[in-house]
Formats: C-alpha cells, sequence, structure tokens
C-alpha cells in the first residue's frame, strides 16, 4: 500500500484548510491512503522536522508521496509513484534557479558538520517540499528527536538556514540513493521558477506563496473544475 504524507502543525492548518481537499482528491485518484501529521515529538524541536514521521509511515506503507501543507494538488496530476522508480528518491533540483552562494552555503555547513566532503553536491540541491519515497529509503529518517535537536543547532551554527532539508541532501548523497528528478511542474515554487506568472498554471503540483493560499482560492477552484471537466471528456472518449 502507497500513502501521502503531509505535515499539519502550527500556522499549517490555516493553509490545510484550502490545500487538504485538493490533496484528499489527489491520494483517492491514484489509489494511496492520506496520512496528515498533526502532532509529533519532532515538531518540538521545529515543525520543519516533523517531515521525518516520514520513517513511521514505512512501518504501514510501502511507498511515500510526501506534500508540503501550502502546495496546491491538481486532480488531473499523474501519479507520482508511476512517474519514479521505486529505488529512486523523487525530487525537484531547488538549486536550478535559487542563488549560487545559497545552496554552498546549505552543503558546506553539513560538511563542516560531519567532516564528509560530497563533491557532486554542490550540483545539485533538492526541494523537500515534494517528495517520493519508498522502503529503501528509510535511512533518511532514522535519527531520534533527541538526535536531531543537537543536528540542528550544529547545522544552524554553521550558518545553514533549511536545516531538515540541507540534512537530507546531505544523506541522499551520503547513502547513495538514487535521484529522479522531477521538473518544476510537480513543484511549482513562485521563488526560484521563471515560469511562475506567466504560465504558471501549466502544472500539476503549485507550491504556493503563503501569502496568496487563500486570496487565490477562487482562482485555483476554477481552473481544477475545468481540469476535472477534461478528465471527465477524456474518460468517456476511452
Amino acid at each position: 500500500m502507497n500513502t501521502i504524507v503531509t505535515v499539519v502543525i502550527g500556522e499549517a492548518e490555516k493553509w490545510f484548510r484550502y490545500t487538504g481537499p485538493y490533496m484528499a482528491e489527489y491520494a483517492a485518484n491514484i489509489g494511496a491512503a492520506l496520512r496528515v501529521v498533526r502532532e509529533s515529538p519532532y515538531a518540538n524541536i521545529h515543525p520543519v522536522w516533523a517531515r521525518w514521521e516520514i520513517g513511521n509511515a514505512f512501518n504501514d506503507y510501502d511507498r511515500v508521496i510526501y506534500i508540503d501543507a501550502d502546495a496546491y494538488v491538481f486532480p488531473d496530476c499523474p501519479s507520482l509513484f508511476d512517474l519514479v522508480p521505486e529505488k529512486c528518491v523523487g525530487m525537484y533540483a531547488h538549486n536550478h534557479y535559487v542563488k549560487h552562494q545559497e545552496f554552498i552555503r546549505e552543503v558546506k555547513a553539513c560538511a563542516d558538520v560531519f567532516g564528509v566532503y560530497y563533491g557532486w553536491l554542490p550540483d545539485i540541491y533538492l526541494n523537500a517540499g515534494i517528495m517520493v519515497l519508498s522502503r529503501h529509503h528509510r535511512k533518511l529518517f532514522e535519527e531520534s528527536p533527541q538526535i536531531l535537536v543537537e543536528v540542528h543547532r550544529a547545522i544552524a551554527e554553521k550558518g545553514a538556514q533549511w536545516m531538515d532539508q540541507t540534512l537530507l541532501n546531505y544523506k541522499i548523497a551520503n547513502l547513495g540513493y538514487p535521484i529522479h528528478q522531477l521538473d518544476y511542474r510537480f513543484n511549482h515554487r513562485n521563488e526560484d521558477t521563471p515560469s511562475w506568472g506567466r504560465d504558471r498554471f501549466d502544472s500539476y503540483i503549485m507550491h504556493y506563496d503563503k501569502q496568496l493560499i487563500a486570496i487565490d482560492a477562487p482562482r485555483i477552484s476554477k481552473e481544477a473544475d475545468r481540469r476535472r471537466r477534461e478528465m471527465d471528456i477524456q474518460r468517456r472518449r476511452l
């Protein structure tokens, strides 16, 4: 069995009231469960570390799609389980558009803390907002909350700003997991995708600006309805 996992803790409740129904519809469309994490000992460090609950999801499920609570998923989104090979980590390469010095800063923080140089990683920095994973990748989430408290502190002291995401990048590299890079249509971010604002609806997952989630909700709803009609037409033709 497969599941979608999302973390809805703190202010994420405000976003999920808009994005949650779309996530549930997508889960139903691809035959997956929806696992909503609303409390976690990892969140006591910082809410972003609640992503480590993905490790517990593998007690019940073979594969996981993780989706941030501030992401809209359109109903015609293909199954990411079908697109990403089971042994690959499926993620979007954030560094295609983020400033080079920013991801070098993140990479160097982990290298300084753990004392390991992973030479190829400065050419690729993965965004953890959308992830496709399987039990093959369980080691990514094996740390206890007690250990992550120290990891969080140490990486932050070395200048990292995205501690959990940077640690995942470090571990993916050092564990040697193959990567299937998702294109921008599966993690369409306004910060680093040049097409945002011009053809942003030419995507399946819109990783939204938190300030606009509620404001753009009517437009998202209208677009989702259009896509459902297109899906119905295609089904009738089969």
